[in-house]
Order: structure tokens, then sequence, then C-alpha cells
């Protein structure tokens, strides 16, 4: 009889990137403060901060089925339907005395389409597609020795959609799991996909498919605060986010670094804040007249530091500074009546702070 068995999970927090979570939290609030304890003029900007909304997902299903070996040519039958399509594990446990079985996989048609010769405990069969509803037989026969055994099937779980969240709570519990999300940009933009809580040295690989199923990016073996950064997103394109097992087990956070609405600026103080690797804050100001504009940054905390782009609407880039501290910013000649992209990007480490415009005198 083939039955099922779940593992508990841990709570994990968001935004964790480098610090670690209590380091991280405090800050998230202090962002908030930052704004709050400021001394705003009138017409300054307050541009919310990303709030955090994390959810937790289910766990795998993993079915187990108990048998023995014990006499030549032994082959024991297990008929299994799989729920939804995907990637399904099939692994052998409980062995004694050496003991090795061959595991063997037909379709309905009755076709090998896969098999191990040998297995030993802990060793299987991965089959990345199978159909969900279609009927296979698994097939566990004796290849040395005499033994009970444990059949394990880790099973496919439901894809997650990602589109509404800073993050997701999962976890690995099976070799060669992976598990699927679903993400849809309410935003043109940049977009980050990256790890956190993992434990005991594991390591996991992340994959981006696009609509079409093409892996577009790929991240293999990684730790926490590792991820890669989707740029060119375009806003209601469909995206397919695959976390899968590299080494070890154990639950993580799958961290999503959101794009921000643009927002339209003017002659006042815009605070804002830098929550994630490679967040890109997008900011369009229409100059009033020809002449020269300061675009400046104030307020970072912690040594952080950014980045400031300016671009035309036409993608242009007109002029950038990297790893721009308090005080510091572009200073541009800007055409009366043109509307500009300003952008403020991270470089090193977290924080709010405040970005003026200014029309210099002639």
């Amino acid at each position: 009889m083939i039955s099922g068995k779940k593992r508990g999970k841990r709570q994990a927090h968001i935004f964790r990137g480098k610090a670690d979570s209590d380091d991280m939290k405090s800050y998230l609030c202090g962002i908030t403060a930052v704004f709050f304890s400021a001394s705003l003029a009138f017409g300054d900007v307050h541009i919310d901060p990303i709030r955090d909304n994390t959810m937790t997902a289910q766990n795998a299903t993993i079915l187990y089925a108990a048998g023995a070996v014990s006499r030549e040519r032994q082959r024991n039958i297990y008929p299994f339907k799989p729920a939804i399509d995907g990637s399904y594990r099939f692994e052998i446990s409980g062995l004694k005395n050496n003991a090795r079985v061959t595991i063997s996989i037909f379709n309905g048609g009755d076709e090998l389409i896969a098999a191990s010769a040998g297995a030993g405990n802990g060793q299987g069969i991965t089959m990345p597609e199978m159909t969900g509803g279609q009927t296979y037989r698994i097939q566990v026969g004796r290849y040395s020795g005499i033994s009970s055994y444990i059949l394990s099937i880790g099973c496919q779980k439901e894809p997650v959609d990602l589109s509404r969240l800073t993050g997701l709570e999962d976890s690995i519990q099976y070799t060669d799991q992976r598990n699927v999300y679903l993400f849809t940009a309410p935003a043109d933009g940049s977009y980050r996909f990256e790890i956190a809580g993992l434990k005991n040295t594991a390591k996991l690989n992340l994959c981006a498919r696009d609509a079409e199923g093409y892996p577009i990016r790929y991240a293999a073996g990684i730790g926490n605060g590792k991820g890669f950064t989707l740029n060119g997103v375009i806003k209601g394109e469909p995206y397919q986010i695959e976390v899968g097992q590299s080494s070890g087990f154990g639950d993580y956070t799958l961290i999503i670094g959101r794009q921000k609405e643009p927002a339209d600026i003017g002659l006042d103080a815009v605070y804002d804040s830098i929550q994630y690797t490679d967040q890109r804050n997008v900011y369009l100001f229409t100059a009033s007249a020809d002449g020269r504009y300061r675009f400046e940054i104030s307020g970072l905390k912690r040594n952080a530091k950014v980045s400031v782009y300016a671009y035309t609407l036409g993608g242009e880039t007109i002029q950038f500074t990297a790893g721009a501290g308090n005080g510091h910013g572009l200073t541009l000649g800007l055409a009366g009546g043109e509307t500009y992209q300003i952008q403020v990007r991270y470089h090193s480490g977290f924080s709010g702070y405040a970005i003026k415009a200014m029309k210099q005198s002639p």
C-alpha cells in the first residue's frame, strides 16, 4: 500500500539579503522611520517602501510503499498515476545486508521508459516529465541479496503564483525535487530572485523560463544571498521560476525583489529606499526650461552606496555615476519641456535615501 507523509516547516523572514534576519527586520522598520522622522518640506515626495508579503508553501507529498525481494526474478508491481504534470522521484531505502534491486518504469502503453539496475539505499530514478492522469507501472525486482525495502515517491507540487509576493517560504524534501512557481510582472522593469534561509550547507538550482518554456537565466549550486536579476521584464508577460535541489535538504525562502512603478518628480526632494540587491527605482522628470539641473543623493545610512543614471525616454544613456554616496549625483544639461528618466540603483548596502532635483543658476 502506498501512503503519504509530510515534514514540518520552520518560519523564515523576507529581505534578509547579506544581513542576518534580525538585523534586516530592524532595518525594514527603520526605513519607514527614516521618512517619518525626517523634516519634510512642503511638496517633498515620500515613496513607500516595498511592503513584506510573504507566504508559506505546502510541503511536498511523499508516498511510501513497503515490499521485499526474496527469490530469483521476483518483480513487485506498483501502479502509479501522477496527480499533475511534472517531476517525480522514485527512490529505494531500507535495504539490508547490501542487497540491491532493479527499478523499472513503464508508461501506459507498457513501454519501458526508464530503468536502474543494482540500486541501493538512497538510489533510484527521477522522471523529469511525467504526465498527470496517466497510469504508469513501477516495477521493483531482485538484483542481489534478500531484503525488505521501502519505495518512496517524491511528488511534484502544484505551482505557486509569485506575482503579488515579496517572498515564499518553501522546502526541498527529496532528491532532485523541483518546485515550480508562476510569475507575471505587475510593472515593466527589473525583478530580483534570491535565496535565503538555507541551513547545513544545502545548495539549490534557480532557473527562469519564458512563456515558451525556454530557460532565460540559470544559477546552479547557489546558497544564501545568491540568485539572479531579470532586467527588461515586460508587464503582463508570464514567466516560470524553478527552484531545484542541488545538494542537501531543508527549508529556504525565495525572495522576490519587485519593481516599483515609475514616479513623476519635480524640483522637490523624493524620499525612497533600496531594499534588495540590484533594485532600480525609476523617476520621470520634465525640465521646466532649458538649463542645467542637479540630481543629488542624501540620507544614505550604513555606508550604503547607489548608482544614479539619466536616460532619454528613448532609452539613450545621458550620464551615470556609480557608487555615489551622500552629496554625490549628476549635473545635466536638459531641454525645457522634455521628459527624462532618472534611475537610482543598488550599488552596495540597503538604506533609505533622498534624491533632490535642483535647477542651477545660469
